[in-house]
């Protein structure tokens, strides 16, 4: 790869019934390299309200950044929303009706692939399955397709991500990543709500995790929440880490002057907030008080400052 960090990825592959693990591991150049995850959801490419400008940009800032990495979470196209999906599948009178279906669904996602993925292809850490998707009698999503055209990995709902990000062979740290459409129920009213849920799923249910990647309600923003905790090795000590909520946008517009008669303006919707979000991952060092103090007895002739082992710090732009 051209400029900054290189990756690698590790998958397994398992069953549709099984979760998703993966690990990607990404090699810095340098300790105070900034790695920056843009995930981008909610795209409805195919809608009257998509807004191609937009995501070009986002594509192409994954793309100028040589330590940016894309994550897809989900909603490429429209078609299909769930309830129309199971109203399709549930049609068993002819088995072989809608198979001529799938290499016309299939040319539409290489043709977004085309025109949307391939420049990125290689900095993509996987594409999330959303709520609107194509899914054809043996299992198979047009996500997925778009996975094989992109050669990343599909991450279904949910994804379960150990980033692993490493310096050399000096050191190495681990995030843990929770991707998910966040569809786990109809919407929030008041982005309060919306973001209570996250953190509710977050704290509740999957503590160990760092880092929270949720779409679907085409909201755009996210917060920080730290905790306490208990170092593992050397000194006894407290240590403040930090765990990082995201909901990730959309590049579709619910209310639009060409647009009559859409899904947002018959449920008399809030505005889509249009965009994306990336969160930043970047380590620095502090001067250490009682590290430069053993240093100094040690060696009294000396009297420079010691910092302390890399801490890191999220940062969240949108």
């Amino acid at each position: 790869m051209d400029g900054g960090g290189s990756h690698a990825i590790r998958a397994v592959h398992w069953s549709p019934a099984e979760l998703k693990l993966l690990e990607y591991t990404i090699h810095i150049k340098n300790p105070t390299d900034k790695i920056t995850l843009i995930p981008f959801g909610c795209v409805h490419a195919d809608d009257p309200g998509f807004r191609p400008a937009l995501f070009r940009q986002c594509l192409q800032r994954i793309k100028d950044d040589p330590n940016a990495y894309g994550i897809g979470m989900g909603d490429y196209v429209n078609f299909l929303r769930s309830t129309a999906r199971k109203h399709l599948q549930s049609y068993v009178a002819d088995e072989n009706s809608f198979d001529d279906l799938d290499p016309l669904i299939k040319n539409r996602a290489e043709a977004f692939y085309k025109e949307w993925l391939k420049p990125i292809e290689k900095k993509l850490i996987g594409l999330a399955e959303g709520n609107h998707y194509y899914q054809n009698r043996k299992g198979i999503t047009d996500t997925q397709w778009l996975c094989e055209f992109a050669g990343c990995n599909y991450l279904d709902k949910p994804a379960f991500l150990r980033l692993k990000i490493t310096y050399k062979s000096k050191w190495s740290r681990i995030f843990k990543v929770l991707i998910h459409h966040g569809d786990w129920s109809g919407g929030f009213g008041r982005i309060g709500g919306d973001f209570n849920a996250m953190e509710n799923k977050g704290l509740l249910g999957f503590g160990a995790f760092d880092i929270f990647l949720f779409g679907h309600t085409h909201r755009k923003g996210g917060f920080k929440v730290p905790v306490m905790d208990l170092s593992e090795r050397q000194e006894l000590r407290l240590i403040e880490r930090t765990k990082v909520f995201v909901r990730t946008g959309t590049f579709m517009a619910g209310y639009d002057p060409k647009c009559h008669g859409t899904y947002a303006q018959k449920k008399l919707l809030a505005p889509t907030d249009l965009g994306w979000v990336e969160v930043g991952i970047r380590f620095y060092r502090e001067y250490d008080k009682a590290r430069t103090a053993k240093y100094r007895e040690r060696y009294p002739d000396r009297h420079s400052g010691q910092t302390g082992n890399f801490k890191v710090e999220f940062e969240l732009k949108h």
